[in-house]
């Protein structure tokens, strides 16, 4: 990653914002979970961490693994872990809203509360240039979603991005999600708000499928599938 990108910028927001938290000296853990899981966690500094380190962690966190303060510590890691491939559940970023929620994060001081909005704002904007086969721009709109924040600045970022990878991840959206928006009450989308489910839905329904047609003819022709089979998902929809 370039170390002056915007998301870098935001991560290393992160870690200076979080340093006030001390390296957890023990953490409370069921007993259904290794005990040797500290050892992992603090056998590195913290941005020498591995997701094989950190990721049994992230996943457990807060359910049966530590508080909230051991989640502040290691929370810059996390979310440096889930910019990059994604192989433990507790990297996806709509588990990591989850376990924000879990930890009040509302509660917590503005200038934390700032910079995770920084970072996934920025890791959204990244991966709508990236083709969705290199990175899932949609994990980081289910995240900001969960979190009840950004998600009209999200859909107009997508709206104005250009190229053919934004069109890419729209349809990946697309046909990872529309289905669930409308009335669900179960999975990921059933603990979104109502207000925010119907400002998606009503996005993909109308600016979305202008943003796919005017796509049409700058994807390459590999993806063009891609494109219209979304295209398709939305007229079901509509029927």
């Amino acid at each position: 990653m370039d170390e002056m990108s915007p998301l870098q910028r935001a991560l290393d927001r992160c870690y200076e914002v979080f340093a006030f938290y001390p390296r957890p000296r023990v953490l409370d853990a069921s007993a259904l979970r290794d005990q040797d899981l500290l050892k992992l966690l603090v056998s590195l500094p913290l941005r020498q961490l591995g997701d094989e380190q950190i990721g049994p962690y992230a996943a457990y966190a807060l359910t049966t693994v530590g508080g909230a303060d051991d989640y502040r510590y290691f929370l810059p890691r996390i979310l440096e872990l889930a910019t990059g491939t994604q192989g433990w559940p507790g990297l996806d970023p709509s588990l990591i809203g989850e376990k924000l929620k879990r930890a009040r994060w509302l509660d917590w001081p503005v200038d934390e509360q700032t910079a995770i909005r920084h970072v996934f704002e920025e890791a959204w904007l990244r991966a709508l240039g990236r083709h969705s086969d290199e990175e899932n721009a949609e994990d980081w709109f289910c995240g900001m979603a969960g979190l009840d924040f950004g998600v009209a600045a999200a859909l107009e970022a997508l709206d104005g991005s250009r190229g053919g990878n934004s069109a890419l991840q729209l349809a990946a959206i697309i046909q990872g999600s529309v289905f669930e928006l409308k009335g669900s009450k179960s999975g990921f989308w059933g603990n979104v708000s109502d207000d925010n489910r119907a400002v998606i839905r009503t996005w993909l329904l109308d600016r979305g499928a202008k943003k796919l047609y005017r796509a049409l003819d700058s994807v390459s022709e590999a993806d063009l599938w891609h494109v219209e089979q979304a295209l398709q998902v939305l007229e079901r929809q509509r029927a």
